[in-house]
């Protein structure tokens, strides 16, 4: 099964969306190439 990184990338967006307080976001539970491929 091939995984659709795209959705992936949304939801990640969406949950770091969710996880803003202050200006401040909780990143550090989320997958790291996720990550990396929305930083770029």
């Amino acid at each position: 099964m091939e995984l659709d990184t795209n959705k992936i990338d949304d939801a990640v967006l969406a949950l770091l969306y969710l996880g803003l307080h202050d200006g401040v976001r909780a990143w550090k539970g989320f997958d790291w190439e996720a990550m990396n491929r929305l930083h770029e």
